[in-house]
Protein backbone atom coordinates (compact mmCIF):
# COMPACT_ATOMS: atom_id res chain seq x y z
CA UNK A 1 0.00 0.00 0.00
CA UNK A 2 0.82 3.66 -1.05
CA UNK A 3 -0.04 6.03 1.78
CA UNK A 4 -0.20 9.71 1.19
CA UNK A 5 -0.35 11.21 4.62
CA UNK A 6 -3.06 13.54 5.17
CA UNK A 7 -1.71 15.92 7.78
CA UNK A 8 -4.35 18.82 6.20
CA UNK A 9 -1.71 20.24 3.82
CA UNK A 10 -1.49 19.62 -0.01
CA UNK A 11 -3.38 18.81 -2.69
CA UNK A 12 -3.60 15.20 -1.66
CA UNK A 13 -6.72 14.08 -4.36
CA UNK A 14 -4.27 15.38 -7.36
CA UNK A 15 -1.40 13.01 -5.69
CA UNK A 16 -3.92 10.32 -5.44
CA UNK A 17 -4.66 10.35 -8.81
CA UNK A 18 -1.27 10.79 -9.93
CA UNK A 19 -0.40 7.23 -8.01
CA UNK A 20 -3.48 5.63 -9.36
CA UNK A 21 -2.03 5.56 -12.56
CA UNK A 22 0.27 3.17 -11.63
CA UNK A 23 -0.91 1.89 -8.74
CA UNK A 24 -4.46 0.96 -7.05
CA UNK A 25 -3.85 0.48 -3.27
CA UNK A 26 -3.15 3.96 -2.89
CA UNK A 27 -4.64 5.59 0.78
CA UNK A 28 -4.81 9.13 2.03
CA UNK A 29 -4.80 8.66 5.37
CA UNK A 30 -3.88 10.63 9.04
CA UNK A 31 -3.81 6.82 11.10
CA UNK A 32 -0.93 6.13 12.16
CA UNK A 33 -1.60 2.77 12.23
CA UNK A 34 -1.93 2.72 8.64
CA UNK A 35 1.07 4.94 8.35
CA UNK A 36 3.27 2.36 10.06
CA UNK A 37 2.07 -0.85 8.25
CA UNK A 38 2.23 1.29 4.26
CA UNK A 39 4.85 -0.02 1.73
CA UNK A 40 5.44 3.65 0.70
CA UNK A 41 4.97 6.80 2.06
CA UNK A 42 4.38 10.23 -0.10
CA UNK A 43 4.33 13.30 2.10
CA UNK A 44 3.10 16.29 0.03
CA UNK A 45 3.14 20.19 1.35
CA UNK A 46 1.92 23.41 -0.30
CA UNK A 47 2.64 26.81 1.38
CA UNK A 48 4.76 27.93 3.78
CA UNK A 49 7.27 25.68 5.55
CA UNK A 50 6.69 26.78 9.35
CA UNK A 51 2.67 26.30 8.29
CA UNK A 52 3.61 22.99 7.10
CA UNK A 53 5.83 21.76 10.29
CA UNK A 54 2.97 23.35 12.19
CA UNK A 55 0.28 21.58 10.79
CA UNK A 56 2.59 18.22 10.85
CA UNK A 57 3.37 18.47 14.63
CA UNK A 58 -0.11 18.74 15.40
CA UNK A 59 -1.44 15.56 14.29
CA UNK A 60 1.56 13.57 16.13
CA UNK A 61 2.42 12.01 13.23
CA UNK A 62 6.15 13.11 13.34
CA UNK A 63 7.41 9.78 15.27
CA UNK A 64 5.70 7.58 13.02
CA UNK A 65 7.33 9.40 10.05
CA UNK A 66 10.18 8.87 11.22
CA UNK A 67 10.31 5.26 12.35
CA UNK A 68 9.06 4.36 9.32
CA UNK A 69 12.14 6.01 7.46
CA UNK A 70 14.30 4.09 10.61
CA UNK A 71 12.87 0.97 8.88
CA UNK A 72 13.43 1.79 5.44
CA UNK A 73 10.27 2.63 4.01
CA UNK A 74 10.54 4.41 0.98
CA UNK A 75 9.17 7.91 1.39
CA UNK A 76 8.60 10.46 -1.48
CA UNK A 77 8.16 14.15 -0.33
CA UNK A 78 6.20 16.69 -2.84
CA UNK A 79 7.26 20.45 -2.97
CA UNK A 80 7.15 21.62 0.85
CA UNK A 81 6.87 18.19 1.64
CA UNK A 82 10.26 17.68 0.38
CA UNK A 83 11.75 20.98 1.96
CA UNK A 84 11.02 19.83 5.44
CA UNK A 85 12.64 16.80 5.47
CA UNK A 86 15.45 19.26 6.05
CA UNK A 87 17.00 20.61 9.16
CA UNK A 88 15.05 23.73 8.16
CA UNK A 89 14.33 26.65 6.13
CA UNK A 90 15.15 30.57 5.07
CA UNK A 91 11.30 30.86 4.05
CA UNK A 92 11.02 29.71 8.15
CA UNK A 93 13.83 30.70 10.24
CA UNK A 94 12.28 30.06 13.74
CA UNK A 95 10.89 26.59 12.50
CA UNK A 96 12.63 23.19 12.47
CA UNK A 97 11.96 20.43 10.07
CA UNK A 98 12.42 16.98 10.22
CA UNK A 99 16.43 16.87 9.80
CA UNK A 100 16.25 13.67 8.14
CA UNK A 101 18.23 15.68 5.57
CA UNK A 102 21.67 17.59 6.65
CA UNK A 103 21.09 21.35 5.56
CA UNK A 104 18.96 24.35 5.26
CA UNK A 105 16.64 25.16 1.84
CA UNK A 106 17.48 28.14 0.47
CA UNK A 107 16.13 30.26 -1.73
CA UNK A 108 18.02 30.10 -5.41
CA UNK A 109 16.68 33.64 -6.64
CA UNK A 110 14.25 35.84 -6.21
CA UNK A 111 11.34 34.82 -8.69
CA UNK A 112 11.53 37.19 -11.60
CA UNK A 113 15.01 36.61 -12.36
CA UNK A 114 14.63 32.30 -12.97
CA UNK A 115 11.34 32.66 -14.31
CA UNK A 116 10.60 32.09 -17.87
CA UNK A 117 8.08 33.43 -19.99
CA UNK A 118 5.36 30.13 -20.23
CA UNK A 119 3.03 28.72 -17.57
CA UNK A 120 4.69 26.26 -15.77
CA UNK A 121 2.75 22.84 -16.71
CA UNK A 122 -0.07 20.70 -18.43
CA UNK A 123 -3.02 23.49 -17.47
CA UNK A 124 -1.78 25.23 -14.95
CA UNK A 125 -1.48 28.81 -14.72
CA UNK A 126 2.42 28.80 -12.54
CA UNK A 127 4.99 30.53 -14.05
CA UNK A 128 7.90 28.09 -15.15
CA UNK A 129 11.16 28.56 -14.83
CA UNK A 130 13.35 29.31 -17.97
CA UNK A 131 14.77 26.59 -20.00
CA UNK A 132 18.60 26.11 -19.73
CA UNK A 133 20.88 23.05 -19.13
CA UNK A 134 23.46 24.77 -16.98
CA UNK A 135 22.60 25.47 -13.01
CA UNK A 136 24.73 28.25 -12.58
CA UNK A 137 22.37 30.08 -14.73
CA UNK A 138 19.76 29.45 -12.20
CA UNK A 139 21.49 29.94 -9.49
CA UNK A 140 23.11 33.05 -10.95
CA UNK A 141 19.33 34.30 -11.78
CA UNK A 142 19.79 35.13 -15.83
CA UNK A 143 17.05 34.19 -17.02
CA UNK A 144 14.76 36.44 -19.63
CA UNK A 145 13.14 38.86 -16.83
CA UNK A 146 16.55 39.94 -14.68
CA UNK A 147 17.47 42.14 -17.01
CA UNK A 148 13.88 44.17 -17.56
CA UNK A 149 13.29 43.71 -13.50
CA UNK A 150 10.33 43.21 -11.38
CA UNK A 151 7.89 45.59 -12.49
CA UNK A 152 8.15 44.34 -16.19
CA UNK A 153 7.99 40.58 -15.15
CA UNK A 154 4.97 41.69 -13.01
CA UNK A 155 2.82 43.17 -15.90
CA UNK A 156 3.92 40.73 -18.30
CA UNK A 157 1.74 38.02 -15.94
CA UNK A 158 -0.80 40.61 -15.13
CA UNK A 159 -1.63 40.44 -18.64
CA UNK A 160 -0.97 37.21 -19.32
CA UNK A 161 -3.59 35.43 -21.35
CA UNK A 162 -5.47 32.89 -18.72
CA UNK A 163 -6.04 29.21 -18.81
CA UNK A 164 -8.43 28.63 -22.00
CA UNK A 165 -8.54 32.47 -22.58
CA UNK A 166 -9.82 33.31 -26.26
CA UNK A 167 -7.17 36.62 -26.16
CA UNK A 168 -3.74 35.31 -27.75
CA UNK A 169 -2.48 39.53 -27.38
CA UNK A 170 0.98 37.63 -26.67
CA UNK A 171 2.28 34.33 -25.38
CA UNK A 172 5.91 35.06 -25.15
CA UNK A 173 8.82 37.72 -23.79
CA UNK A 174 9.26 38.76 -27.48
CA UNK A 175 5.28 39.80 -28.38
CA UNK A 176 5.45 41.16 -25.21
CA UNK A 177 7.94 43.63 -25.84
CA UNK A 178 6.08 44.40 -29.48
CA UNK A 179 2.49 44.67 -27.62
CA UNK A 180 3.31 47.05 -24.56
CA UNK A 181 4.86 50.17 -26.62
CA UNK A 182 1.42 49.56 -28.16
CA UNK A 183 -0.64 49.41 -25.51
CA UNK A 184 1.08 51.30 -22.62
CA UNK A 185 -1.22 53.97 -22.17
CA UNK A 186 -4.11 51.38 -21.29
CA UNK A 187 -2.32 49.56 -19.37
CA UNK A 188 -3.00 49.54 -15.10
CA UNK A 189 0.29 49.01 -13.45
CA UNK A 190 -0.13 46.87 -10.08
CA UNK A 191 1.45 49.58 -8.05
CA UNK A 192 3.33 53.09 -8.65
CA UNK A 193 6.11 53.04 -11.34
CA UNK A 194 7.18 54.80 -13.71
CA UNK A 195 5.73 54.43 -17.11
CA UNK A 196 8.53 56.30 -19.07
CA UNK A 197 11.22 54.82 -17.35
CA UNK A 198 9.68 51.24 -18.05
CA UNK A 199 9.21 51.64 -21.87
CA UNK A 200 12.96 53.12 -21.48
CA UNK A 201 13.91 50.18 -20.29
CA UNK A 202 11.88 47.69 -22.84
CA UNK A 203 13.64 49.59 -25.67
CA UNK A 204 16.79 49.35 -24.33
CA UNK A 205 16.32 45.54 -24.32
CA UNK A 206 15.43 45.29 -27.60
CA UNK A 207 17.85 47.37 -29.39
CA UNK A 208 20.35 45.02 -27.16
CA UNK A 209 18.69 41.97 -29.31
CA UNK A 210 18.87 41.64 -32.66
CA UNK A 211 15.63 40.93 -34.81
CA UNK A 212 16.58 38.14 -35.89
CA UNK A 213 16.92 36.78 -32.98
CA UNK A 214 13.26 37.65 -31.88
CA UNK A 215 11.90 36.18 -35.23
CA UNK A 216 13.47 32.92 -34.50
CA UNK A 217 12.36 32.81 -30.58
CA UNK A 218 8.49 33.99 -32.84
CA UNK A 219 9.03 30.88 -34.61
CA UNK A 220 9.73 28.81 -31.64
CA UNK A 221 7.23 30.09 -30.00
CA UNK A 222 4.23 29.82 -32.55
CA UNK A 223 5.31 25.95 -33.05
CA UNK A 224 5.11 25.56 -28.87
CA UNK A 225 1.66 26.75 -29.44
CA UNK A 226 0.58 24.87 -32.06
CA UNK A 227 1.71 21.54 -30.27
CA UNK A 228 0.16 22.48 -27.34
CA UNK A 229 -3.49 23.45 -29.02
CA UNK A 230 -3.28 20.06 -30.47
CA UNK A 231 -2.90 17.75 -27.35
CA UNK A 232 -6.85 17.17 -25.78
CA UNK A 233 -5.66 18.17 -22.40
CA UNK A 234 -5.81 21.79 -23.63
CA UNK A 235 -9.34 21.33 -25.56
Amino acid sequence: MIAVIDYGVGNLFSVEKALMQFATDVLITGDKELIAKADKLVLPGVGDFGECMSNLEATGLIPTIRECIAKGTPLLGICIGEQILFEGSEESPEAKGLGIFKGMVRRIQEKYKIAGDKPGSGNTENIGSFKTASFDELKDGKGPFSALGQEIFDIYWKYYPKYRSTSKEYVSLDEFLKWYPVNQDSIELLYPCDKAEILNRIMSYIADHSEADFNENFREDEVALNVAEDVTLYK
